[in-house]
């Protein structure tokens, strides 16, 4: 298989459906039936083949791209899923949030509710997020917060819950 080239590309004229020229190395670009030309990373993870939009040509050039693709194979060694890095970064840009560990999350959270709820609610839900999850939680990153982390604060909770009826009740 030969590899792409810029001249290769821009030669690709629409057809009446649309096809793909592959560069190799899981790299492609699909060249649609308007004209557009949109790049495509093709990989597997955990025996699933997968597709992951790369950009569209030629906003996106062939050797930036190509920089792509590599660093997807890395996240793939690393047993992460190359479309789920991508989103977990998008939401990283967008937050505004400086400290993004889960007590930071959570203080915040609970600072954007705050105007929503009445000062009970309110009071009621800091006491048991600051006495409940924050010692266990608090320092870790939200990022990397996984369901056994959950549990363990869901546990002690559910206890308490069971010992005391009316400590589950919000109302």
């Amino acid at each position: 298989m030969t590899k792409l080239t810029d001249s290769k590309i821009k030669a690709a004229k629409p057809r009446d459906k649309k096809y793909r020229l592959a560069d190799g190395g899981g790299l492609a670009i699909i060249v649609n039936p308007g004209g557009s030309k949109m790049w495509l990373g093709c990989f597997r993870l955990d025996k699933a083949a997968k597709e992951m939009t790369l950009g569209t040509y030629p906003a996106t050039g062939l050797k930036d791209v190509r920089q792509r693709v590599v660093e997807q194979r890395g996240l793939l060694l690393a047993d992460i899923d190359p479309q789920f890095a991508a989103m977990r970064e998008e939401v990283k840009e967008r937050s505004a949030l400086s400290d993004t560990t889960f007590a930071g999350v959570a203080r915040a959270w609970l600072d954007r509710e705050r105007e929503r709820w009445a000062e009970k609610t309110f009071a009621r839900a800091r006491h048991r997020i600051e006495k409940d999850a924050i010692p266990l939680l608090g320092s870790v990153q939200i990022a990397n917060i996984t369901a056994p982390d959950i549990k363990a604060v869901k546990g002690p909770v559910e206890l308490l819950v069971a010992q005391n009826p009316n400590w589950g009740r919000w109302s």
